[in-house]
C-alpha cells in the first residue's frame, strides 16, 4: 500500500484561540523624557470599531516591546504610531519640512531640530531622545518600514472635534475621545494616555487604508 502524504505530514501548529487575527490590531505610543517613560494603547479592530486590549505606561522600550511582543509582534500588530520622530532635521536644521506643513495645515508643532542642537540641550529634548531609542528598538524587533510610523495626536485631536480654542487641553482631548469608535475605556483616563489611544487609532486608520503617504510624510494625520 502507498504511504498516506498527510498521515506523514507535519501538522500546522494550532493558532492561539486567545489571539486577534492577524492585520487587527493597532499600537499607539506617546512618548515622554527619561522620567516619564512611554504610554503605550494597544486596540483591536472589533466590527466597526475599535476595542482597547491595553494602556499602560511603560519606563522603557523594552517594556513596550514586551507588551507588543505578547500581542504578536510585528507579525500581527498593523501599525504602530508613535508621537515622536524617528530621526532629527537635517545637519543645521532647526525644524523638518514636514512639521512646517502640519503648522500650515492643522496646528501648531514643536520643531525637531538636528543631532547637535539636541545634543547641546539633553534635558530639554529628553523626549526626543528617548523616541529615537524607542525607533530603534522596534527596527531590531523587527517591525518593518512603514509599519511603524510617525503621528501627532494633537493635530489628530484638531482635525476630529476642532481646533482647542479656549478650551482646557484634556477638557478637549476627553469630548474627542467620546467621539471616537472605542470601547473598553477605563472611566478616567489622562492625557497622555489619550494621546497613546489618538495615536493608535491614527495608525490602525492608516494600515487599514494600505499606509499611504500623505503630504506631510512622514507624519500621519487623519482625514479631515
Amino acid at each position: 500500500m502507498g504511504s498516506n502524504p498527510t498521515s506523514s505530514a507535519k501538522a500546522a501548529p494550532a493558532r492561539d484561540a486567545t489571539r486577534p487575527a492577524p492585520g487587527r490590531l493597532a499600537a499607539g505610543i506617546d512618548v515622554g523624557g527619561p522620567r516619564k517613560g512611554f504610554d503605550l494603547a494597544v486596540c483591536e479592530l472589533v466590527g466597526q470599531g475599535w476595542q482597547l486590549r491595553h494602556l499602560a505606561r511603560h519606563t522603557t522600550p523594552a517594556g513596550v516591546l514586551a507588551v507588543l511582543a505578547a500581542h504578536g509582534g510585528p507579525e500581527e500588530v498593523l501599525a504602530v504610531g508613535i508621537d515622536a520622530p524617528e530621526e532629527p532635521a537635517a545637519p543645521g536644521a532647526r525644524l523638518r519640512p514636514s512639521e512646517l506643513l502640519v503648522r500650515r495645515l492643522v496646528c501648531g508643532i514643536r520643531w525637531t531640530p538636528d543631532t547637535r542642537a539636541i545634543a547641546a540641550n539633553p534635558t530639554f529634548y529628553g523626549w526626543l531622545i528617548q523616541g529615537f531609542a524607542l525607533w530603534q528598538a522596534l527596527r531590531v524587533a523587527g517591525f518593518r518600514g512603514d509599519q511603524v510610523v510617525e503621528v501627532f495626536p494633537t493635530a489628530a485631536w484638531t482635525r476630529w472635534c476642532g481646533p482647542r480654542e479656549a478650551r482646557s487641553r484634556a477638557a478637549w482631548s476627553t469630548a474627542g475621545l467620546t467621539g471616537l469608535p472605542l470601547s473598553g475605556l477605563p472611566p478616567r483616563t489622562n492625557q497622555d494616555q489619550r494621546d497613546a489611544l489618538a495615536a493608535a487609532l491614527v495608525a490602525g486608520r492608516y494600515g487599514l487604508a494600505g499606509r499611504p503617504h500623505g503630504p506631510t510624510w512622514p507624519i500621519v494625520l487623519p482625514d479631515p
